[in-house]
Formats: structure tokens, sequence, C-alpha cells
């Protein structure tokens, strides 16, 4: 009777496979990650200094420093452009 009928997985031993392979590929996720945030970055910053907006950011920034005011208008200022 139990060979026609075997019994079925309980959730503890799904969970530890589950766990088991999830454990098995953080490596790789890692390594995904890793690449991904590299090319990520190296185009952000391509793209950024290729159009000019890493020294609009550091005028925003040094006008910011001197005042809300004096930001706002430099922010003003380069929305024109």
């Amino acid at each position: 009777m139990e060979n026609k009928y075997p019994q079925k997985p309980g959730l503890d031993f799904i969970m530890k496979q589950a766990f088991f392979y999830w454990n098995k590929t953080l490596i790789f996720q890692l390594m995904f990650s890793v690449l991904y945030f590299a090319i990520f970055f190296t185009s952000m910053f391509f793209f950024a200094e290729k159009f000019g907006v890493l020294e609009q950011q550091q005028q925003l920034i040094e006008a910011y420093q001197n005042g809300m005011d004096a930001y706002l208008a430099k922010a003003a200022e380069l929305g024109q452009t």
C-alpha cells in the first residue's frame, strides 16, 4: 500500500531545498550586480560629462553654498539654456 501511495515531501524539506538552491546562486547574483552597477555608473558619468551635466551640477552646488536665493537664481539661469 505504501509503495502505491508514496509520502509527499514536507514543507521543511521543500524549504531546505529552496534555500540550498538560492544559496548556490548568491555568488552569481553578486557578480551580476557588481557588473551591472559598474556599467551603469560608467555610462552615466560618461554621458553626464559629454553633455555638461556635471559642470552644471557643480555650479548649482557652489550657488547653494551661498544661499537658497542664489541657488534658485542659478537654477533658473541654467534652466534657460
